[in-house]
């Protein structure tokens, strides 16, 4: 018998939060602001080259090194579909963490008694993708492609969302200066 199936009565959540988001926050919180590889003996030690305090761009394009390096970044960078299973379908339902009033709601209709749900691991500086270096979009978009396919219907994967506008521009604009070409002819 699987473990779903002892269940199959009970209301089955789960609560996913953007990727990206959630692996940008990876940085501002555990990084930056709990210092979590100023614990790491490794980098302690010098066994490996890795600066305890990366910058943004450094951290995130050598990822998988402090992953190695830091078991609570790598907790907290490893994929939802560790957490979740593959199949979302087996939940009767799925909240985006921008819905925790609704699943405070719909708990407390189940139990017939008030839940609330606090929030925790807010940033003071939040980290947006536009202030990573391009070359960094690439790594994150390559990481967090499964991720994002996994999560679909959740959230946009913000990388082809980006690139389609950007296709879309550099296509506005070729046929703009095409049309000014001809006009002129």
């Amino acid at each position: 018998m699987h473990r779903w199936d002892q269940v199959q009565d009970y209301f089955r959540f789960t609560v996913v939060r953007d990727p990206l988001k959630r692996l940008l926050a990876v940085y501002t919180n555990r990084v930056v602001g709990l210092r979590e590889l100023h614990k790491s003996r490794k980098i302690n030690r010098g066994q490996v080259n890795l600066t305890p305090d990366p910058d943004p761009d450094y951290f995130f394009q050598n990822l998988s090194a402090y992953i190695a390096v830091s078991s609570s970044v790598k907790h907290h960078a490893l994929p939802t579909s560790i957490f979740t299973g593959a199949d979302l379908a087996r939940y009767d339902r799925v909240y985006r963490t921008s819905d925790i009033s609704k699943l405070q709601d719909d708990l407390s209709e189940h139990i017939d008694a008030r839940v609330t749900v606090p929030h925790f691991n807010s940033s003071d500086s939040p980290l947006m993708l536009d202030d990573l270096k391009p070359k960094t979009h690439r790594v994150l978009a390559a990481r967090l492609e499964h991720e994002y396919r996994h999560l679909d219907g959740f959230f946009t994967n913000p990388f082809i969302a980006k690139h389609k506008s950007m296709t879309s521009w550099v296509r506005q604009s070729t046929c703009t200066t095409a049309r000014a070409d001809l006009s002129l002819g």
